[in-house]
């Protein structure tokens, strides 16, 4: 009898290094967020693994990276936005009342936990670039998404100016992609509105 020959291509196609090397973890979910993880992946066209990895990747750079203090006041805004949201009935990304609420209200609770200054300061422009890197960065990832490159997007997006005066930002591409699909770019939300004659 001869010897059996595999056919051409045959046989489970090799693993990408990555997920060769990666590690299996046996986690028990409620039914109720087994669910919940299996309607996110089909919405988003992906499988459950994949949904879930991402998952992880984007709570730990959300918990894990930030020191306590700085978590403790995202926490707090979380919580003051989800209850002008309830009084509203309607979200701030598409409510312009619930929007002026949230900027207002945001504002008056960091006021109240920032230290007061004895006399006036002047914030620093290097500093403020920090804020526009941060919304070009925002709106660099929108674009790509509606284009449907988040494949082609860098692991890490950087912003510098132009003048290069001032901190260099840089956010996670896989953290900034989950948080602009979920946020959606305001430069298209705030356009002036053309009026049909």
């Amino acid at each position: 009898m001869g010897v059996r020959k595999r056919a051409p291509g045959g046989g489970r196609k090799p693993l990408d290094p990555g997920r060769a090397r990666s590690a299996k973890v046996m986690v028990r979910l409620k039914p109720d967020l087994q669910q919940a993880i299996e309607g996110l992946a089909k919405r988003n066209n992906r499988d459950l693994s994949k949904e879930i990895r991402d998952a992880l990747y984007y709570w730990l750079y959300r918990s894990g990276r930030p020191e306590l203090h700085i978590g403790s006041l995202t926490s707090l805004i979380e919580v003051l936005v989800t209850q002008i949201e309830e009084f509203t009935d309607k979200r701030w990304l598409d409510d312009p009342l619930t929007g002026a609420a949230v900027r207002e209200l945001v504002s008056e609770l960091i006021r109240h936990f920032a230290p007061k200054p004895n006399k006036p300061v002047t914030i620093p422009r290097a500093l403020s670039r920090i804020a526009d890197g941060i919304i070009v960065l925002a709106e660099r990832m929108q674009r790509d998404l509606k284009q449907h490159k988040e494949k082609e997007s860098p692991d890490l997006y950087l912003h510098i100016t132009a003048s290069g005066v001032g901190p260099v930002v840089g956010v996670q591409g896989l953290v900034l992609a989950q948080i602009m699909k979920d946020l959606g770019g305001g430069l298209e939300r705030n356009q002036p509105r053309r009026r049909h004659k």
